[in-house]
């Protein structure tokens, strides 16, 4: 995946560089259904076998699936690493005695992560600025 240069292309605004991060991420990839058994109070010998035969259709889409949903992860995880980056740049967290940045960045992280990257970046401009 291409680099992206979050500096450049959005200055400080951590908003419009999280959204433009959202916009580079692929779709999930759809989870097969797991196959049913046709009438499985009283199954005849021909259902086991049209059983058998979509249970090993679905094990190869799960296969398939898998792949996909381990390469949509590795996409989405350099993606997240590249916004970090920006984030704890913009704030000015190298600023700071190197040995206070992972405690601050996962301080900022805990308090603001599930209202999105936005307010991580906010949490972690009022930590920094503790140093200051």
């Amino acid at each position: 995946m291409k680099k992206i240069n979050y500096i450049n292309k959005f200055g400080n605004s951590v908003l419009e560089a999280s959204e433009y991060a959202k916009s580079l991420h692929p779709e999930y990839p759809v989870k097969p259904v797991k196959p049913t058994i046709r009438n499985p109070k009283s199954p005849s010998p021909v259902d086991h076998r049209d059983y058998a035969t979509v249970l090993e259709k679905y094990e190869q889409e799960m296969i398939e699936w898998r792949i996909k949903r381990d390469e949509y992860d590795k996409i989405s995880n350099e993606i997240n690493s590249e916004l970090v980056g920006y984030i704890k740049e913009v704030a000015g967290l190298n600023s700071i005695p190197e040995k206070f940045r992972d405690k601050i960045w996962n301080k900022a992280w805990d308090d603001g992560h599930a209202y999105g990257y936005s307010e991580v970046y906010y949490k972690l401009l009022d930590l920094v600025d503790i140093f200051n």
